[in-house]
């Protein structure tokens, strides 16, 4: 079999390479002579192939009696070699991707060569800037301002104040580490700005008219190019307008999306109200973030409030602990525990996945704000939901057990298990849990459950039957302001009624049938 030696050249080794590291692997261990004769190396370079080899990995050497004597490396680490290269190549590849933006910018600056002209220094973009403000009027565009040092911010703030003075209207586009300077230039007269956090760029760009100004560096070296061209200014706003109208924005990974949420903190007031789509995250991180997030944000806001699906017990110790820190929140009991949950803040919308790697989408859009709301509303102050399936129509029934404690009581009237032979089982386990919770239950039985009772002897439970013309699958089960009626067929339903004086007058009417049941 004729070993490919092709393979070997295509990760990296030369042919002289090859043919001394094959040479070892027959020869064992050995000294530059017979390596030299096995491998047909040139006699005056076996020394430099050998060292490139071992800076490889692919050979070592020990000294015996003076003399080294050199070894191939286990063929396995050619593998190890190759992924070491891997390694480095996607390093390699990374840092590449986070210049080529300053890269693209050079190569956009060759186009204009003669026409640029470039300022050093402090002074230089103190000249620059001043340069730019001359022409007709027209509206100045900023992009993208991230961190500044103290000397530069105190320089732009007040041309900013000159601008607006001149009657210049600025907007200005801010990354996430921009944030502060836009706070602080918010009351500025002619001044709009955005922050949008997923946005980088390696110098600022302003545009006025036909000319345009690119700002790089710090106040120790900072350095302005000005180009005056008309084609290029209307690139550059083209990229303005793109940003400035994006309205969706996306952030990946937890360090990302607490940055999106911590940014709602620094927009909120006390005139707002927050409301969240809750959900609850799959990792622990996460989900201590959301809490410390969620008590930050009720000293922030006029109002707070949060609306749970899914698992009742899961989401009611987390409803404690949110209500403890005065934020209302209600359950909307479902099988379904989805890990998606909505913020609304103002016109601002934050729709976040939280998987293990949790994402989010920042939306700024005032009537998908405002339909959020009105779902909310309409989902807050419903009083009666459908619940459809064997699992949904039995949740009501495992909620009651995290919705009372030890001692407190539930009602049912016409309890029965209708067409379903599977409530059998799950009464049996429900009625054992309720039992070590020692919640108490008063049953009025349909006569055809008779054959089960005996299993709830030992719960804390008072038992009466029903006449048998009450015989049907319809069962009212009602506890505090909950009223569930249950249809027991094949397909269960049930229809869940949240409402004082309904409950009420449904005790009446148990009360009544109870003093005729036997």
């Amino acid at each position: 079999m004729t070993f490919n030696k092709e393979l070997l050249e295509e990760i990296g080794l030369t042919k002289a390479e090859i043919n001394v590291y094959l040479a070892l692997l027959e020869l064992g261990s050995s000294t530059t002579g017979p390596i030299v004769d096995k491998s047909r190396a040139s006699s005056s370079k076996i020394y430099e192939i050998l060292d490139k080899l071992m800076q490889k990995g692919l050979v070592s050497y020990i000294i015996q009696e003076g003399i080294k004597h050199f070894e191939a490396a286990d063929p396995k680490r050619i593998i190890d070699y190759l992924q070491e290269k891997q390694a480095r190549l996607a390093q390699q590849t990374k840092e590449i991707a986070s210049v080529l933006p300053e890269l693209e910018l050079k190569q956009t600056l060759s186009k204009y060569k003669s026409e640029a002209t470039i300022y050093k220094g402090m002074k230089g973009m103190e000249t620059a800037f001043k340069e730019l403000l001359k022409g007709p009027k027209s509206t100045n565009y900023v992009f993208v301002v991230g961190e500044m040092d103290e000397r530069l911010n105190d320089f732009f703030k007040k041309l900013y104040v000159e601008r607006a003075l001149r009657g210049i209207r600025t907007k200005t586009i801010f990354s996430e580490a921009g944030r502060g300077y836009y706070e602080s230039r918010k009351g500025t007269p002619l001044f709009e700005g955005k922050v949008i956090g997923t946005t980088t760029s390696p110098a600022t760009i302003n545009i006025y008219g036909t000319k345009v100004n690119m700002r790089m560096g710090t106040s120790k070296d900072v350095l302005c190019v000005m180009i005056d061209n008309k084609e290029l200014a209307e690139s550059f706003l083209e990229q303005f307008e793109g940003l400035w109208n994006q309205e969706v924005q996306t952030y990946e990974g937890q360090q990302e999306v607490e940055i999106a949420y911590n940014t709602l903190v620094g927009q909120a007031t006390k005139k707002d109200e927050l409301i969240v789509f809750a959900a609850k995250p799959k990792s622990e991180k996460a989900a201590k973030f959301n809490l410390e997030w969620n008590n930050l944000m009720v000293q922030r806001v006029h109002q707070h409030r949060l609306l749970y699906y899914g698992n009742t017990k899961i989401n009611r110790e987390r409803s404690d602990t949110l209500e403890k820190m005065e934020c209302r929140t209600k359950i909307i009991s479902t099988t379904q525990t989805l890990p998606i949950s909505t913020v609304v803040l103002g016109n601002t919308v934050l729709n976040s996945i939280w998987q293990e790697k949790p994402i989010t989408f920042k939306i700024e859009n005032k009537t998908l704000a405002d339909s959020y709301r009105q779902n909310f509303e309409m989902l807050w102050n419903q009083k009666v939901h459908t619940f459809e399936g064997f699992g949904q129509a039995t949740s009501f029934f495992t909620n009651i057990l995290t919705d009372l404690k030890a001692g407190e009581e539930y009602f049912v009237i016409n309890g029965n298990y209708g067409a379903n032979p599977k409530l059998g089982g799950f009464f049996k386990s429900y009625h054992a849990l309720r039992h070590t919770r020692g919640i108490k239950a008063n049953l009025l039985f349909n006569q055809n459950i008779k054959p089960y009772v005996k299993d709830l002897a030992q719960t804390p439970c008072e038992v009466k039957f029903l006449p048998a013309e009450f015989q049907s699958p319809l069962q009212m089960t009602f506890y505090k302001n909950k009223l569930y009626i249950s249809l027991w067929s094949k397909e269960p339903i049930g229809f869940l009624i949240e409402q004082q004086e309904v409950v009420d007058a449904f005790k009446a009417y148990f009360e009544m049938l109870w003093r005729k049941a036997k």
